[in-house]
């Protein structure tokens, strides 16, 4: 570095700025003026972590630029996914009322005297989305179901039993007032 000062100020005017500076180094700057060495490398310093900085940022930028992206594919997901899950709520809830017509319905073909091996068979005939169900889950007007039902079908039903006591086993039996069941007792009882 000496040797261009003295090319550019003569031996005698370098020594003269040398006396003057002292230990000192000092560097040229591109626009002619003088700067200390100790500040030059200071800003040389300054400058590469200032770049350092801004390719870091730049690179930030870009992987946000990329999450821009990414967060219109997220809440489009979202989106997709609060739409199935609402689909599937309301499935579900469907099904649950559904589940509900049908107990409510088996329960009033049961109480209504349907055998207990054709109550599902009887639940299937009825379409569910006409079922109303009440608060305590029983069926709303569920005679105006189960009477034609009945009526058509007699032979999913129970007979009606006459209820109350037997009659006194005896010859003095009438036979004609008699179930079928009491009827084939009856007549069991005869044969002994």
């Amino acid at each position: 570095m000496d040797e261009k000062l003295i090319e550019l100020l003569g031996e005698e005017l370098f020594n003269q700025v040398k006396e003057k500076i002292g230990e000192n180094k000092i560097v040229i700057a591109n626009n002619g003026t003088w700067v200390p060495a100790e500040k030059h490398e200071q800003l040389k310093a300054d400058y590469k972590e200032i770049n350092g900085r801004l390719d870091k940022a730049n690179e930030d930028l870009k992987g946000f630029a990329d999450t821009s992206n990414t967060i219109e594919e997220l809440k489009s997901k979202l989106e997709e996914s609060n739409k199935q899950y609402e689909e599937y709520k309301t499935e579900v809830g469907k099904k649950e009322v559904n589940r509900t017509k049908k107990a409510g319905l088996e329960k009033l073909f049961k109480d209504s005297g349907a055998l207990e091996e054709t109550i599902d068979l009887l639940v299937s005939t009825i379409d569910l989305e006409n079922v109303q169900i009440d608060s305590k889950n029983n069926v709303v007007d569920g005679e105006l179901l189960v009477n034609p039902i009945k009526e058509s079908r007699k032979s999913l039903f129970t007979q009606q039993k006459i209820q109350g006591e037997r009659p006194p086993q005896g010859d003095s039996q009438d036979i004609n007032s008699l179930d079928d069941q009491a009827f084939f007792d009856t007549m069991m009882a005869k044969q002994k």
